[in-house]
Order: structure tokens, then sequence, then C-alpha cells
């Protein structure tokens, strides 16, 4: 994200503009196809570390909204897998899968990581995650529980998008630059 700014989002009640945090991505998209745009940058970043592995070698623990989200992208987990192995140009892991779990679903799909790599059924996973509010119709619900920040309103949340990567693997013999996560709660 560049910063926050007065978006295309617009607060009915009071007629003024919704500072959001929007990515400034290449093409104006919108739908799954802007989330694809916004997951698939990281989780290549994440696949050099793996040499020789390739993407479809490493299943994809997505973090996705919640299922009960507003206005949530009709077969979002279906569409948003198609459209991520298309723009990376091979299938994904058998083992990949979408966790729509909102805000803790980088915590769900790190457990289940952690499982699928100490049974050794994998030897690394690529957690991600991604989610945008620079959607009108997804944030109404919101501005009528007046949960979003406005200028009339400043217990809320800045409307922004963003897409995430990390990949995960077995500890190996060697200590040096490897993070150990001892505990996790939801």
């Amino acid at each position: 994200i560049r910063r926050i700014e007065d978006e295309v989002l617009w607060n009915y009640e009071f007629g003024d503009h919704i500072a959001a945090g929007k990515v400034p991505l290449r093409h104006w998209w919108t739908d799954v196809g802007k989330l694809a745009g916004l997951v698939v940058p990281a989780i290549r970043e994440c696949l050099p570390a793996t040499a020789p592995a390739l993407a479809g070698d490493i299943p994809l623990l997505l973090g996705l909204p919640a299922l009960d989200r507003p206005a949530r992208w009709p077969n979002l987990e279906k569409r948003i897998f198609s459209e991520i192995e298309q723009r990376l140009g091979i299938p994904l892991h058998q083992l990949s899968q979408a966790i729509p779990r909102g805000n803790v679903s980088g915590v769900a799909a790190v457990e289940v990581a952690s499982r699928l790599i100490e049974k050794s059924t994998v030897e690394h996973c690529i957690v991600a995650g991604v989610d945008s509010f620079i959607d009108q119709e997804m944030i109404n619900p919101y501005l009528r529980d007046r949960r979003i920040l406005t200028t009339t309103n400043s217990n809320g949340f800045s409307p922004a998008e963003a897409g995430a990567a990390v990949l995960l693997g077995a500890p190996s013999a060697r200590p040096t630059g490897e993070l150990r996560v001892l505990g996790m709660a939801l």
C-alpha cells in the first residue's frame, strides 16, 4: 500500500469520501482477478527459496474472507484458485486449499501447514492470504454498523487491500535463519 488516501469509496450518510489503502496495480481489476493480482506476486517471491521445487510441488494454503462476510464474491475459492493457476502457468498442488476464516485465516493455515509438514506429507507449504475492502457494496454494511473510519466516526477501520505469502518448511539441521513457531492461538 502506498498510502491511505481518498479513493472511490463513498460515505453515503455524510456525503464524503472514505480514506482507503489501495494497492497500485497495473490494471484496474475488480472481483477475483484483483485478489489474484494482489497475491500471486507474493507467492512467486516464495518460490526461489524452494529450488528445485516448483509451485506445483508445494501446497498453497490460502486465507480468504469468511464465508459469512457481506458482499462476498460468489464461488470465491474455486475462482481464485483457477486465476492463480492461470497466472502462475501451472496447476497447484493437490493439497492446496482455501481457508475462508477471515481475520484468523493465516493462523489456521499455519496450523494446517504444520500438520502436513509434521506428517512428512510435504516438505514445504506456502501460506498466503489476500483480501480487499475496496468495494462500495462490501463496505456499505460496515458503514451502517459504524465500523468504518470516517470523518464522523473515529472508532473504525480504514478499508484496504493486500496480499501476502510466507514459505514454511520443516526445520533443517542448520539453525541459521529459521523461525520456529512454538505456539498458536485463534
